[in-house]
């Protein structure tokens, strides 16, 4: 009975100690803050109007799990407290008489819905400007932007007009364009035809006017084994899509499809034409640039409120 006794007290010992480990560096009170930007993207809204920057943070605020809760369940997740999405503006901090302060000023305009990660995995979101070229004979002058969650649907409704103001612009209202598993996607200059190719490595598009989307070309059935890095409409041909690609060997790709065929055709141009959308040292940059902004004007509570 002892020795039974011993090693059920030695299994707990272990249990207890090894479990709790959820981003030890990061313990600096009852609240774990995991908050961090995801992604940046610049933006023009107008030949007469300055450009944006646009910062996408994901704020995740967590408790760890009491010792005994993890012995019984078996489970060594965070406890969410606090969990958005929100889009940013970066635009010029002005006293009230419009003299420019230093610093950066935060205008929040998009809150994504249906954010769940509970702490225990990484969530990209991206966004994808509208394009300003080609002219199309829908050109739509709009400042339209889509947000979509990597792996998740696309979201419109994200419009940028006029003076931004943190203290009177209201937050735009998401809207459900493609409820689909999404890698990466654009917005073309017409500022509603949506091109997009999903976690499967298919490309789809979805017309100006249209609701259901349509496959333009299998990349898998095309080459085999692909990893797609970025999709972008052609900046000076309608209905054309660029698509950059690695095919397992040590350099990018970039290949043309039209968005109403199924045809490919290699372009030997630069890839860094068309960037991936992941830009770990612009979002460095500005984790940099907005560390001592406040809470409030995030427009979240502080983890300190929990």
């Amino acid at each position: 009975m002892c020795i039974r006794n011993w090693r059920l007290i030695c299994i707990l010992g272990i249990t207890l100690l090894g479990c709790n480990n959820i981003r030890p560096e990061s313990r600096s009170g009852p609240v774990i803050d995991s908050s961090r930007i995801v992604a940046v993207a610049d933006f023009t809204r107008g030949t007469l109007t300055p450009p944006l920057t646009l910062l996408v943070k994901h704020f995740y605020y967590g408790t760890q799990p009491a010792a005994w809760s993890v012995v019984s369940s078996g489970v060594n997740t965070p406890v969410t407290r606090f969990e958005t999405v929100a889009v940013y503006a970066n635009t010029p901090r002005q006293t009230p008489a419009g003299q420019l302060l230093p610093g950066v000023g935060l205008t929040r305009v998009f809150t994504v819905p249906n954010i769940h990660s509970d702490g225990n995995k990484t969530l990209w979101i991206h966004l994808a400007p509208r394009q300003q070229f080609p002219a199309s004979p829908f050109q739509n002058s709009e400042p339209a932007v889509l947000v979509y969650i990597e792996g998740g649907p696309i979201y419109g409704g994200l419009r940028l007009e006029g003076i931004l103001d943190p203290q009177v612009t209201a937050e735009s209202i998401p809207r459900l364009l493609v409820d689909a598993q999404v890698l990466r996607a654009d917005l073309a200059s017409d500022g509603a035809s949506i091109i997009y190719v999903d976690i499967a490595n298919k490309v789809f598009s979805l017309p100006r006017g249209q609701t259901e989307s349509a496959l333009v070309v299998d990349l898998v059935a095309r080459f085999g084994h692909v990893t797609v890095k970025g999709i972008r409409w052609h900046p000076q041909l309608l209905n054309t899509v660029n698509i950059l690609i690695n095919r397992g060997g040590l350099s990018d790709e970039l290949w043309s499809t039209s968005a109403i065929s199924s045809t490919l055709t290699r372009v030997f141009l630069d890839p860094a034409a068309l960037p991936d959308v992941v830009n770990p040292a612009t979002i460095a940059q500005w984790e940099e640039i907005t560390k001592d902004i406040p809470y409030d004007q995030w427009k979240v509570p502080a983890p300190d409120s929990f």
